[in-house]
């Protein structure tokens, strides 16, 4: 069976970041020449009390992301994060794809 760490972490959220910051430019959901302004917002923010590790950048560490890190940019950093840089219908999808995993 495939359990949420790998699954709805290093599965789903790692291939979407991926899709958004490293793949073909020409998509319309592609953000990656806006990395440096992500970045610059995902480093400003604080994180919640039960986040034990602050944000690490993107374009620097995304490679070496651990799970808990997929986690908490899914479930507190994303959202109010990505909602300047996805098309609407993108950012809208993919805010039901959040409230659907923090309710699992």
């Amino acid at each position: 069976t495939i359990d949420y760490m790998h699954g709805a972490l290093l599965g789903v959220t790692k291939g979407l970041m991926s899709l958004w910051f490293k793949s073909d430019s020409s998509k319309r959901y592609y953000c990656g020449n806006r990395l440096k302004d992500i970045d610059e917002m995902l480093l400003a923010l604080r994180p919640p009390l039960d986040i034990h590790r602050s944000p690490r950048s993107i374009q620097d560490h995304m490679q070496h992301w651990k799970a808990s890190e997929y986690r908490a940019w899914l479930l507190f950093y994303s959202l109010p994060i990505m909602q300047h840089f996805l098309p609407t219908d993108c950012y809208e999808n993919y805010t039901l794809l959040v409230s659907g995993i923090y309710i699992l």
